[in-house]
């Protein structure tokens, strides 16, 4: 378990759950995966298969932490 799984572990509590994956086919090897507990949005960044960041979004809606998302790969 990587530093940014604790991280959301402690976090969030029992209540972490998976909530979707986000791809894009200009950078083939990054996936961003978008858990959710309670009020808190984690957006884990994988390059590879191997972690790479953590963002956490506090007091965020679904749609602004999908909308996150995106922006992180026109960054």
């Amino acid at each position: 378990m990587s530093k940014h799984h604790i991280a959301m572990a402690k976090a969030g509590g029992s209540n972490l759950s998976h909530f979707a994956a986000y791809r894009n086919s200009f950078y083939a090897g990054v996936v961003i995966r978008h858990f959710v507990a309670k009020t808190t949005h984690f957006l884990l960044i994988e390059k590879n298969r191997k972690c790479v960041d953590l963002v956490q979004l506090n007091n965020a809606t679904l749609s602004q932490a999908s909308q996150a998302a995106e922006l992180l790969f026109e960054v």
